[in-house]
């Protein structure tokens, strides 16, 4: 009994951490993400709160908490598709229909009879390891790379615990939950310590980096590496931010600082408001800033430009 107290705790500190970031995600698209996130951590609640109402054989323990890994793995695949237009769609058509298709185990718990003990198959796990792995290996590098490995690791327990006998799978599951819990306060208090707070276009990089993992970061370093060839800038952008377009040249924003701010905006503007910029670019940029084109429906896909 104490261990099923011990993981509806972990699990309801779960869903306070997350409902803590939501300052975090205004003005940008990462709010649909957030959703599945607390959507996630309610499953963690209701299977655990099981655990206390239920006997421990009951096979409803396992589909649960088996429902719970796969919501979790929901809003890291959400943040793939966590760009304008696009996020409209991705949530309907590929997170739901991801989410039903690995569920189905779970349903077929329940027909023709059920409910009956989850039996996970080789090639069901093999694909839902593919999905997250796509999924943390986005914020691998990040600044929320230990939180990224702790919910790797609390997924592979409470997956583990399915197949397990009732007390070695209830141990699993308290292990899971305290550390996906302590992983995720520890990292909301570290992110509050390492955010910069000095303006500059730097700093939007990193928050972009940091706030959308490595993949967008990836895309969008491209894009302005393009531009930034086109334009014969004296920099170019990295993974960890600007750099000097020459390796023996000392770096200067300034030279390239109007040509930044467009480029950037562009770019940006489907993934972030304009308040998100605002608070993180230089005071000079805001006051010169005009904004020719920016709201012209243009996509990202493809090869629209930005020029204005």
């Amino acid at each position: 009994m104490i261990a099923e107290i011990i993981t509806l705790v972990a699990a309801l500190a779960i869903v306070a951490g997350i409902l803590s970031a939501r300052n975090s995600v205004q003005h940008t698209t990462l709010v649909g993400p957030l959703v599945w996130a607390v959507v996630a951590g309610l499953g963690w609640v209701v299977a655990a709160g099981a655990g206390l109402l239920l006997n421990r054989m009951h096979p409803v323990h396992g589909q649960l908490w088996y429902t719970a890994a796969v919501l979790t793995i929901c809003p890291l695949i959400a943040v793939l598709g966590a760009r304008r237009p696009t996020i409209r769609v991705w949530n309907w058509f590929v997170v739901l229909p991801l989410t039903a298709v690995l569920l189905w185990p779970v349903a077929l718990c329940w027909m023709p009879r059920g409910p009956e003990r989850l039996a996970l198959e080789a090639p069901h796990l093999a694909g839902l390891g593919v999905v997250l792995l796509m999924g943390i290996g986005n914020y691998i590098g990040t600044r929320w790379t230990v939180l990224a490995a702790a919910t790797l690791v609390s997924i592979a327990l409470v997956l583990s615990s399915v197949s397990r006998a009732s007390m070695d799978a209830v141990q699993l599951r308290a292990w899971a939950a305290g550390a996906l819990c302590l992983a995720l306060w520890g990292a909301r208090r570290f992110a509050a310590r390492t955010v910069e707070q000095v303006r500059s276009w730097q700093r939007v990089w990193t928050d972009f980096r940091e706030t959308f993992g490595i993949v967008w970061a990836h895309r969008i370093a491209e894009r302005v590496n393009a531009e930034a060839l086109r334009g014969n800038w004296a920099t170019r952008l990295q993974p960890t931010g600007f750099v000097a377009a020459r390796p023996e040249a000392v770096l200067d924003l300034e030279a390239d600082r109007s040509a930044i701010d467009h480029t950037l905006r562009w770019l940006l503007r489907r993934f972030v408001d304009q308040d998100w910029l605002d608070c993180r670019v230089p005071q000079s940029a805001k006051q010169n800033y005009a904004a020719p084109g920016l709201n012209d429906g243009g996509s990202l896909a493809g090869k629209d430009s930005i020029e204005a």
